[in-house]
């Protein structure tokens, strides 16, 4: 977002960008958080939605301030008045997700980067609810230079191949 706004990247794909007059977004998909998990479930989390609540109990590694989804969950957890249970802090997605695995602790994303995972049985999925967790992925470009030709042609064929990837999922335009 940082390069996007002042102007040393044309065009980046992010999510939940900040309203910047140096941005001109525009949304592309709504994802869900869920809660991931150990596939023997550790904590008892049990079946069916999750309560945002019950994050206060189950112990999360989850990304380090000021990644930005550590920056929703915070943010979701305080209107409750609670504190996630982080007991790691951790920005690599793919580390996260071997430490999930092996029993380490539970962590939250977005569904669409797990099932394959949750699919082959090797982690857990839970729905967040009360409230329900989402972040909007974004297609931003650069108000500090001209629209180029080359990038309107990014544009036009991330908007495409978002839309074939999650077909059938709600995108936001379907929505809005």
């Amino acid at each position: 977002t940082e390069w996007l706004s002042t102007g040393r990247i044309d065009i980046g794909v992010v999510y939940n960008a900040p309203r910047l007059p140096s941005l001109l977004t525009e949304p592309l998909l709504e994802e869900r958080l869920v809660l991931l998990g150990p596939a023997n479930d550790p904590a008892g989390v049990g079946s069916g939605p999750v309560p945002a609540a019950r994050l206060e109990d189950i112990p999360l590694i989850l990304p380090a301030r000021p990644h930005g989804l550590r920056l929703l969950i915070d943010r979701t957890l305080e209107k409750l008045g609670i504190v996630a249970n982080v007991q790691l802090e951790l920005d690599a997605m793919a580390s996260t997700l071997g430490l999930v695995e092996a029993g380490a602790g539970y962590t939250i994303l977005c569904d669409a980067a797990v099932r394959p995972l949750v699919k082959a049985g090797r982690i857990r999925s839970w729905p967040i609810d009360d409230p329900k967790m989402t972040r909007q992925l974004m297609l931003a470009t650069s108000t500090q230079r001209p629209t180029s030709v080359a990038t309107r042609v990014v544009a036009k064929l991330t908007r495409a191949q978002v839309s074939d990837l999650f077909s059938g999922e709600r995108l936001v335009e379907s929505v809005g």
